[in-house]
């Protein structure tokens, strides 16, 4: 696990929001073939003391995440935080965007910042046998809270023909397959929590379980 004390002193990607949202700000999700925030974040990002980001809403932090499909049988991994898992404000809720911020070390590789990042962070968050090619999907946005406000989404697909995925860390998060329709059936449940970007991700996630077909 990550040094919890020095958490709010390592240095995170950050882009200032006026060059991220040229044509204005939006809120949900939105397609990576519409516009490309990517190239936004590589040519105007830099890196900031995280905790100084958190708190400065004029910039946005870069979150990269996976999100894992089982094509085979239309299912979606769901993770559910436990309360030994660092991020406090995440406890007990279930999500389905799995990932994290993009750090200096991301900055050496073969591939862009944001890639590198969304690689180590699905390395170090789930187990899965052949990783998929990376399927950059869309962008995620959402300024309804303070948390929020100061964090973007970047969506990459994760696509399985098994449900060959499980968490390194049991201790942390606990996942499993569940159908859209059990999403949805968890999200007007009141002891069942799922996140806001878990909620923005479910119409996007049924229009792409439409266009497969099913074995």
């Amino acid at each position: 696990m990550k040094n919890e004390g020095h958490k709010l002193d390592r240095k995170v990607l950050v882009v200032a929001r006026e060059a991220l949202f040229l044509d204005g700000t939006f809120s949900g999700f939105r397609p990576a073939s519409e516009v490309d925030y990517q190239s936004r974040i590589l040519a105007s990002s830099f890196f900031m003391r995280r905790g100084d980001a958190e708190e400065n809403p004029k910039f946005k932090q870069p979150i990269c995440c996976a999100v894992v499909v089982n094509r085979a049988d239309h299912t979606v991994f769901l993770c559910k935080k436990l309360k030994e898992a660092s991020e406090e404000r995440l406890h007990g809720t279930w999500s389905c965007c799995i990932g994290g911020h993009i750090e200096e070390q991301d900055s050496y590789g073969p591939r862009n910042v944001l890639e590198q990042g969304f690689i180590r962070e699905r390395d170090e968050e789930l187990e899965i046998v052949d990783p998929p090619r990376l399927r950059l999907f869309g962008y995620l946005n959402d300024d309804s809270t303070d948390v929020s406000k100061v964090h973007f989404g970047v969506i990459y697909l994760v696509e399985l023909k098994t449900p060959s995925c499980q968490l390194r860390d049991t201790t942390l998060a606990y996942g499993s397959f569940r159908s859209i329709e059990d999403i949805e059936s968890m999200m007007i449940q009141p002891h069942s929590v799922v996140d806001d970007w878990g909620r923005h991700m479910i119409d996007p996630l049924k229009q792409y379980m439409s266009q497969i077909v099913r074995r």
